[in-house]
């Protein structure tokens, strides 16, 4: 109810509305009602921004459109929107109203609509996507916001920005917030309509690296959501198999406006691979053929009347399912090539550390070992991004002292194994240790392999390796093994929390 000396703006037409903001003499108040076409609320350091007008000089074309048209052309939003990317208090959101619409329109954007967001998390959300447009606009680069891509007659992706690149690739950019349990369908949902499109011809001219900026920052909460897509991701991945027909990349969105990474393919060092490719069947060198899935899905079922059998009755039926399954897939008990794995390890080491006599050579970077390294995980990109998941999980909760970060050594120097179809057994002791104070040794973590001399020989030879061609095995794996910590940053690895 109005009060009795109260004066409630009236609403002028649209031609008067745009004579009198003409009468004024200042021609940047279109300028800045376009600013809100692309998701209908902007908040007030995103005007200063993009219009390049001081804050004071904002308030006034604010304060302008109020006398002229009370909230007609702009509604302050009651609410406050955090905003990552500002310090102190949160700077002042509006939306755009009915007679803002009508005016964009008039001035040549038949696309201006009323804006209809009222949720924080959808307003949040809208000022996210805004920021990375407007980023990547600084930078001059073409730019399509919240506009569907059809790939079919029913179903279409509605990426939140699609961004040419420096390179004339487009990549999607999307803008995600803190996500729990219940938002895990949609997720799915977001995951499977992707691959969905990326297996249309509408999908050709799409740079297959989708880029998902969270707008987070790396704490608990990150690590939760992290997680909760991974999840999605892979079970989808599962899904088709392993076959995924694009990839999934995450970063908080305040880093990313801090140095904004266009380039395409994008710096993995910098982004998390939101797909663990070790959650896969496809996870080695080896994988599962087609051989090996037919012979899975031709083993006999289990008998309803032997459903909780004895241990006498299990015996039995292993054997049987063992000598089915020798029969259909003969290949799935060929002795592991083991040797072959160590070849490669000492090719790796010996590379710069072939003349150990020299202490000085000995002490310089093995720079000629490394390189061939890197090589070897750019070959194999699916070992490369399991360790970097590995490496980066739960970095922002784990609370790293001697115990965690041996487990956590542990772990990466098993799935480096697991890559290459092998595991440490009591002929194959892999385990990583701290120096001793008192040792005469660098004082630092480590890792200790220790060898059966079987290991590193192929199965049909009879001579046995001496002592010394097996010491330089384990100490060819123990440097690769430790290389992918200390020199991470060197091999295009993340750089563990805890080095």
């Amino acid at each position: 109810m109005t009060a009795p000396n109260e004066v409630t703006p009236k609403h002028p037409d649209i031609g008067e509305l745009q004579r009198a903001l003409m009468s004024t003499g200042r021609d940047d108040w279109m300028r800045l009602l376009e600013i809100f076409l692309p998701v209908g609320v902007v908040n007030t350091q995103q005007l200063q921004r993009a219009t390049g007008l001081s804050r004071d000089a904002v308030n006034r074309r604010i304060q302008e459109f109020t006398r002229l048209a009370g909230n007609g052309i702009l509604q302050r939003v009651e609410q406050k929107i955090q905003h990552l990317q500002t310090k102190g208090h949160p700077p002042v959101v509006y939306r755009l109203g009915a007679q803002g619409v009508g005016l964009l329109k008039a001035n040549g954007h038949p696309e201006a609509h009323l804006c209809k967001l009222n949720e924080t998390i959808a307003i949040t959300h809208a000022l996210a996507t805004l920021d990375v447009r407007l980023a990547a606009l600084d930078q001059h680069l073409s730019i399509v916001t919240e506009r569907p891509i059809p790939y079919d007659e029913k179903h279409n992706i509605r990426p939140d920005n699609l961004i040419t690149l420096s390179d004339r690739v487009t990549a999607i950019f999307e803008t995600e917030q803190m996500a729990s349990y219940p938002e895990f369908n949609r997720i799915l949902e977001s995951v499977k309509n992707k691959v969905a499109f990326f297996k249309t011809a509408a999908a050709e001219k799409i740079g297959q690296q989708v880029r998902v900026l969270f707008n987070l920052k790396r704490g608990k909460a990150w690590d939760k959501t992290i997680g909760l897509w991974g999840r999605a991701v892979t079970e989808v991945a599962r899904e088709h198999h392993g076959q995924f027909p694009f990839a999934l990349y995450a970063m908080p969105l305040s880093e990313f406006l801090q140095r904004a990474d266009w380039a395409d393919p994008l710096d993995t060092t910098r982004w998390e691979n939101l797909l663990d490719p070790a959650q896969l069947s496809t996870f080695s060198l080896a994988a599962p053929s087609a051989a090996d899935s037919a012979a899975e899905n031709k083993l006999p079922s289990l008998p309803r009347e032997l459903q909780q059998p004895s241990l006498r009755d299990s015996t039995l039926l292993m054997r049987a399912y063992w000598q089915e399954f020798n029969s259909l897939a003969p290949h799935a008990n060929e002795i592991s090539q083991a040797h072959e794995f160590f070849d490669l390890m000492l090719v790796l080491y010996t590379a710069s550390h072939h003349d150990l006599a020299n202490p000085s050579s000995e002490a310089q970077t093995p720079r000629v070992s490394l390189f061939l390294l890197k090589k070897y995980l750019e070959l194999h990109p699916r070992l490369r991004d399991a360790l970097n998941k590995a490496i980066t999980r739960g970095n922002s909760s784990v609370r790293w002292n001697q115990g965690t970060i041996l487990h956590r050594m542990q772990l990466i120097a098993n799935l480096f194994l697991q890559y290459h179809n092998l595991r440490p057994t009591r002929n194959f002791l892999v385990r990583p240790i701290m120096a001793e104070w008192n040792a005469r040794e660098t004082q630092n973590f480590n890792f200790r392999v220790a060898l059966s001399p079987e290991m590193i020989i192929p199965p049909d030879e009879e001579l046995i390796p001496s002592r010394d061609q097996v010491e330089w095995a384990e100490i060819a794996l123990e440097w690769v093994l430790l290389s992918l910590f200390e020199y991470a940053d060197e091999l295009g690895l993340k750089h563990p929390a805890f080095w």
